[in-house]
Formats: C-alpha cells, sequence, structure tokens
C-alpha cells in the first residue's frame, strides 16, 4: 500500500496529496485512540517523501503542516488533557 500511496503523490500531485491529508484524518478518529495503522501508513508515506524531495521546499512545507495538524490535534484531544493531569 505504501508504495503505491507514494507513486500516487509523485506521478499525480495533487491526487497524491488528498490521500495523504485524508491518512492524517484517521491517524485521531474523534474520542478513540489514535490509530496505529494509519500513523504507520502515514509515517512510512512521508519519510519516502521527504528522502527523495527534500531539495523541493513547497512539498517539504506541506508534509511539515500535515505533522504540524497532527499534534496539534493531539494536544488538544480530551486523551492527551486526561493523562496531562
Amino acid at each position: 500500500m505504501i508504495p503505491n500511496i507514494y507513486r500516487l503523490w509523485r506521478e499525480r500531485g495533487s491526487a497524491g496529496w488528498y490521500l495523504v491529508d485524508q491518512l492524517a484524518t484517521r491517524v485521531l478518529p474523534p474520542w478513540r485512540l489514535p490509530n496505529g495503522d494509519a500513523i504507520e501508513v502515514l509515517g512510512h508515506v512521508s519519510l519516502a517523501i521527504a528522502h527523495d524531495h527534500s531539495e523541493r521546499p513547497e512539498d517539504m512545507a506541506r508534509l511539515q503542516e500535515v505533522w504540524r495538524n497532527l499534534v496539534m490535534h493531539l494536544r488538544k484531544s480530551p486523551l492527551t488533557h486526561g493523562a496531562g493531569r
């Protein structure tokens, strides 16, 4: 699955980013524990993008935005608030 997602991202740009964004929304479902499978796939796809396209600042900025939003979302989740007390 990961090679296919990466290939779609590399060959079709916006369609690949759409899929990356959809994966990111599945990482933290509302009121549930983080989805380990989605984290694994998103992590591997992100590493492939970062490894092969680190010289493209627009792609690195977009990838950073995806992960920044995930972390912000996690920090605001009820799970984090309950564990942090």
